[in-house]
């Protein structure tokens, strides 16, 4: 990932992987299947508690106790 980030490149990962999502993320998308619409986006840490989306803060709190 720093290989990456050196090159100024970004890799787009879709993934419900909670682990993967707090450690090498840091800007995501959440996107509301029902709508068809992006509900949020950014670092997912802040978002843990700062999503002004319930559904996006349920979603990553289902892995709070995992050492995320």
């Amino acid at each position: 990932w720093q290989n990456v980030r050196e090159r100024g490149k970004s890799l787009v990962i879709v993934t419900h992987e909670l682990a993967s999502i707090f450690a090498i993320g840091n800007n995501s998308v959440y996107l509301d299947a029902e709508t068809r619409t992006m509900l949020d986006h950014g670092d997912p840490h802040r978002l843990l508690s700062g999503s002004d989306h319930e559904v996006v803060r349920r979603f990553l709190s289902r892995g709070a106790g995992d050492g995320a």
